[in-house]
């Protein structure tokens, strides 16, 4: 929402987080938080558009994207 995008515009994601646990449920649900989002999930995102710090369950996750 805050980067503008169209329902239409392709777009990446990066979400990094140094928690073990976060990283364990992302890679179980990587496909879904895909199709979710409309997007692809990357590694590394270089040259974000919107980069946002969350907290989830006090694990500090940061969430990256681009539009491509």
């Amino acid at each position: 929402k805050q980067a503008g995008y169209a329902l239409d515009d392709k777009i990446e994601v990066s979400i990094q987080t140094e928690s073990d646990e976060v990283k364990q449920v992302l890679e179980i649900h990587n496909a879904m938080i895909a199709d979710a989002l409309q997007a692809k999930l990357v590694d590394v995102l270089e040259s974000a558009d919107v980069n946002e710090e969350v907290q989830i369950d006090g694990a500090i996750v940061t969430i990256s994207v681009k539009k491509v």
